[in-house]
């Protein structure tokens, strides 16, 4: 990765999941949603929202939370994506080791089959399993349900724009480029950050570097 792309704020690996906090509504906190998962009597228990809404990113931050780890003993964590084979997905599911808690990001990556042995390996095996889903996965219980809003958006971009003293969070939150990216995108922050790279590499670099 050269140098000019490291430096652009909009750059993927300053947003990846587990880069940046998540923002809770009081009065939630990350401590309490791990309470509610580890009182829960359900064993699949879901967090649900929409593309780019923060589910990869809160799911990291309770996968590492040591409360979590402490009551169930050890975590197995996957993650599906666009465009792998069924193959890979059945491949990866068949090699999750005997564990207390199977984290899935990427829920609806799954075909129904590999859901229902899914489900069925983990009751099997006394598995409990925590997803991250667009809508909610049958026979579980959703947890926490993802949501943007200006309390969010200006969470992550002051988190994002923190090392950069060239601009601030309401030179990009007035800008056309902003505005028009999140009436295009709706609920899915993450692509308004991704539209914001070409924005920044043109508008605010190069005012900086000629400056």
């Amino acid at each position: 990765m050269s140098d000019r792309i490291a430096t652009n704020p909009f750059c993927t690996r300053y947003f990846q999941p587990g880069s940046i906090p998540f923002f809770f509504h009081p009065p939630m906190t990350l401590d309490s949603l791990v309470q509610s998962i580890l009182q829960s009597v359900c064993p699949r228990v879901a967090i649900v929202g929409p593309h780019g809404s923060g589910k990869s990113t809160l799911l990291a931050h309770i996968a590492q939370h040591p409360a979590l780890s402490a009551s169930n003993g050890s975590i197995c964590q996957v993650r599906f994506q666009t465009g792998e084979t069924r193959s890979y997905r059945w491949r990866t599911i068949r090699q999750v080791p005997n564990t207390h808690l199977l984290v899935v990001d990427g829920w609806e990556q799954m075909d129904s089959v590999l859901q229902w042995f899914t489900r069925a390996r983990a009751r099997a095996r006394g598995i409990r399993i925590l997803a991250t889903a667009h809508a909610l996965p049958l026979r579980f219980t959703e947890i926490w349900r993802t949501r943007i809003d200006s309390a969010v958006e200006q969470h992550v971009l002051t988190h994002i724009l923190r090392d950069f003293d060239n601009v601030g969070t309401s030179h990009v939150t007035q800008s056309q480029s902003w505005q028009q990216s999140r009436q295009r995108r709706g609920e899915n922050l993450r692509e308004s950050l991704f539209d914001m790279y070409d924005w920044y590499r043109d508008q605010v670099d190069v005012e900086t570097t000629s400056g």
